[in-house]
């Protein structure tokens, strides 16, 4: 885990006799500077899933993923948001799950919704073992590239007719701040000794300067004496990336001529027999209308190739 120690201040030198050298110093004190953009090859990964939701979707299934590059992951919490809880929000039971995830056997994995009743605030912890290490099982996350998937948000769609939210977008919020994540270590004597990614920042509440070589009667080297230290942990965003969740609310999957629920070379094959053998319709059409043309034609077929093989453009899905 990377640490950075850090301080602001301005300093001035005073001369006082041959021999007596004397620095005021005047301390700034750090702040913690706001989230930005992660760096281009942060530490760990946080990215919560987008979701795409259909007008017959009334329960909703959302993936929040992690990889850590440089540390296991042992443990850890983090707090999110819907962001308009009147369209969507956490269902009532089991708003979150780890059945399917990679910390199904680990020994603790917990929620609290706050007793909020409009179930758009959730909390989330999880730790692998209560003990500490165990000759066998639970294990923490290893390092990897590849993404893990943690957990899955439950969530309940509001409107009784959510066809009439076609186009809406909204997002599952991650309350940075309160997440954290930490691997295999504990230090009594710190706390955050176990977190990944947190940065260390000193604030120098006095210091001064002594003289460690000197030429005749000048110095030609300085050297700080801190008298007292404050240290002050928080996220560092140079090794952190959290990513929120965007859903959307569609008419239909675009492309999915088959109504397989989503758009692959079947698909293809579907239009092909629609198209020249009097195969069966896609339904609803505009399914089979991949380039949005108003109608199904052997452009569609090849514009269905294009995103499946060469990482063409989405077929579209125009809402009405």
């Amino acid at each position: 885990m990377k640490r950075h120690y850090a301080s602001s201040r301005s300093t001035m030198r005073m001369r006082i006799g041959p021999s007596v050298h004397l620095l005021a110093s005047l301390v700034v004190v750090p702040v913690l500077v706001t989230p930005s953009a992660a760096s281009a090859d942060p530490i760990l990964n946080f990215v919560i899933e987008n979701r795409q939701i259909l007008p017959d979707d009334t329960l909703v299934t959302i993936g929040a993923y992690m990889n850590a590059r440089e540390d296991s992951v042992a443990g850890f919490e983090t707090i999110l948001y819907m962001s308009n809880h009147d369209v969507l929000r956490f269902r009532q039971e089991n708003p979150v799950s780890n059945d399917a995830a990679v910390t199904h056997d680990w020994e603790m994995f917990a929620w609290n919704d706050f007793g909020n009743p409009d179930g758009f605030i959730v909390k989330i912890v999880a730790l692998y073992s209560l003990t500490g290490p165990q000759p066998e099982g639970p294990y923490p996350i290893p390092p990897g590239d590849q993404p893990q998937l943690i957990f899955t948000i439950n969530a309940t769609v509001v409107p009784d007719e959510p066809d009439t939210l076609c186009g809406y977008t909204g997002t599952v919020i991650i309350q940075d701040y309160e997440t954290r994540f930490s691997y295999p270590c504990r230090t009594p004597e710190n706390p955050y000794d176990d977190l990944i990614g947190f940065a260390l920042t000193i604030e120098y509440d006095s210091t001064f300067e002594n003289c460690v070589e000197w030429i005749g009667d000048s110095c030609v080297s300085w050297a700080d004496t801190i008298v007292d230290v404050d240290s002050i942990y928080g996220p560092d965003w140079d090794l952190l990336n959290y990513v929120e969740g965007q859903y959307e609310f569609i008419p239909y999957v675009g492309g999915d001529a088959d109504g397989s629920g989503s758009s692959d070379i079947d698909d293809v094959v579907f239009l092909i027999n629609y198209i020249f053998v009097g195969g069966e319709a896609p339904d609803p059409f505009e399914t089979g209308d991949a380039d949005c043309s108003g109608g199904v034609d052997i452009d569609d077929v090849v514009y269905l190739i294009q995103f499946i093989f060469a990482g063409g453009p989405e077929p579209c899905a125009e809402c009405p």
